[in-house]
This record gives C-alpha cells, sequence and structure tokens, in this order.
C-alpha cells in the first residue's frame, strides 16, 4: 500500500477528515430512538465531539422544538413505572436523577402523579410479585428476602413491613375461608 507522504498513513481504509457533526441532527437522531433527557443528549453530544457552545445551541434548538423536555420525560418515566416491575417512589426519584432530570423536576412530578394511593397499589403489585411460588406461612429468612427485594424497588421499610402484615393477614383470612 502506498504511504502518504506528509502523514505516512497507509493509503488502504484512509477516510478523509471528518467534519464535526451538525449537533442538531445528531441530538435528533439520538432522540429519535426514545425520548431522553437533557443530561444524556449532552453527554452524547460531548462524546460526539460537539463543541460546549454548540451542544447548548443544539440542545436550546431541540427543546424549542418540542423534542427535548425532562418535565414530560419524567412524566412519562413515572407513569410507566406501574407496569411490568412496579416501584416505589424513592427507587423512582433514584432513577429519574441519575439519568440527569432535576431535583426539582423529579420532586414536582412525583408529588402530582406518584401519590400515596398510587405508590401503595405499587407496592401491592410489587409484592404479588415478590410472593409468586412462595409458601405460606412465611418464614423470616422469607420474609427478609421479600422485604430487601421491595426495598430495593424503592418502598420505604415502614411500607413493606405494614404490606407483609397485611399480606399475612390476608392470607391467614382466606384459609379460614376454605376451612369447613
Amino acid at each position: 500500500p502506498a504511504r502518504s507522504a506528509e502523514t505516512g498513513a497507509s493509503s488502504r481504509g484512509a477516510s478523509p477528515a471528518r467534519a464535526a457533526p451538525d449537533p442538531v441532527e445528531t441530538a435528533v437522531r439520538y432522540l429519535a430512538h426514545r425520548p431522553r433527557t437533557v443530561a444524556e443528549v449532552r453527554k452524547h453530544l460531548r462524546s460526539r465531539g460537539c463543541g460546549l457552545t454548540a451542544i447548548a445551541l443544539a440542545i436550546a434548538r431541540v427543546t424549542h422544538l418540542g423534542y427535548l423536555d425532562d418535565r414530560s420525560y419524567a412524566e412519562r418515566f413515572v407513569a410507566a413505572a406501574g407496569g411490568r416491575r412496579p416501584r416505589g417512589r424513592l427507587r423512582l426519584q433514584q432513577d429519574l436523577l441519575r439519568r440527569g432530570v432535576a431535583r426539582p423536576i423529579v420532586e414536582q412530578v412525583l408529588a402530582e402523579a406518584f401519590g400515596p394511593e398510587v405508590e401503595s397499589a405499587a407496592l401491592d403489585r410489587a409484592l404479588a410479585r415478590a410472593m409468586r411460588g412462595t409458601a405460606w406461612p412465611l418464614d423470616a429468612a422469607a420474609r427478609r428476602r421479600i422485604a430487601a427485594r421491595l426495598m430495593r424497588g424503592g418502598f420505604r421499610p415502614g411500607q413493606v413491613m405494614q404490606a407483609l402484615d397485611t399480606a399475612g393477614d390476608d392470607e391467614a383470612q382466606e384459609d379460614d375461608a376454605i376451612r369447613p
């Protein structure tokens, strides 16, 4: 293979110098796959070699176009939390903060969309899921294992213990109703 006299690079597989990517286009393509936070877009643009000023302008542009909105992202995230893997308020808060949503937005969205009734329903679903295949009455090890799983899911210890006690009471009442 021939070598360039100036750089000494091989002509085979050599690519011309790439121009810096258009930050707005890069951001729009990144957002086309799924909703993202401002922090995620900023990090992506930075990894693509965009400058800080270009990143700020691109974020302002895609925000103005309605493609990027941390509040909307947080609302959708919280609404989806009741799905297959229900999570508690603490876990939702941690997940949103880790994704770069500002704390005031997280707190406001959780206050509006994840009240005590919603969290209680999520805990009931998470408990039912955690207890699948578990025999009653729960021994101490099973109770600790289930409690730990629910607390990792973002439910507060007091809530978890109360839910386990209530579930145990409900199970005992069902057993009494079945017996003649």
